[in-house]
């Protein structure tokens, strides 16, 4: 597992992408998952998310979860990323959980980690984030009315 405490520098991001994919091929790791995200703005209601494999991939895990739609795309370090998997013809997944683009989005990991729990038959204990998801969504919640009950209040 690679976390990352801070982004590389946008002019580099491409090649750090790509230097950590050549690592994992050459270490002869089994796969790569890779987690990012969609906008919730383009969720359907049937799907939490969507996925992006590489040919090698499809070839293991047929039926993970529906793959991404065609008129949207995975850019950035994701996107290097599955290209220089794709070209070593390594088996990598990128998980993509529909979450906010305004917010940090714990409901959206969670979604990640049990898709990955699944598909490796782990136990992942994911209830501390589904907390936090329910807390950051009462906040906001609370924070909404507020602004509305002081809109009412200025324009009343």
């Amino acid at each position: 597992m690679v976390k990352l405490e801070f982004s590389p520098h946008r002019s580099e991001e491409a090649e750090f992408a790509k230097a950590l994919a050549s690592w994992a091929v050459s270490q002869r790791f089994s796969d790569a998952i890779l987690i990012g995200g969609l906008d919730s703005n383009f969720q359907d209601n049937k799907h939490q998310l969507r996925v992006v494999p590489t040919q090698a991939y499809l070839q293991e895990f047929k039926n993970f979860a529906p793959t991404l739609e065609p008129e949207l795309f995975v850019y950035g370090p994701l996107a290097v990323m599955l290209s220089e998997f794709e070209m070593r013809n390594f088996p990598a997944l990128a998980i993509l959980p529909y979450a906010s683009a305004m917010r940090p989005d714990p409901r959206a990991a969670a979604v990640a980690i049990k898709a990955i729990s699944k598909a490796h038959r782990l136990k992942v204990d994911v209830s501390e984030l589904e907390k936090d998801a329910k807390e950051i969504e009462v906040e906001i919640e609370k924070r909404m009315k507020q602004t509305k009950k002081s809109l009412q209040g200025m324009y009343g």
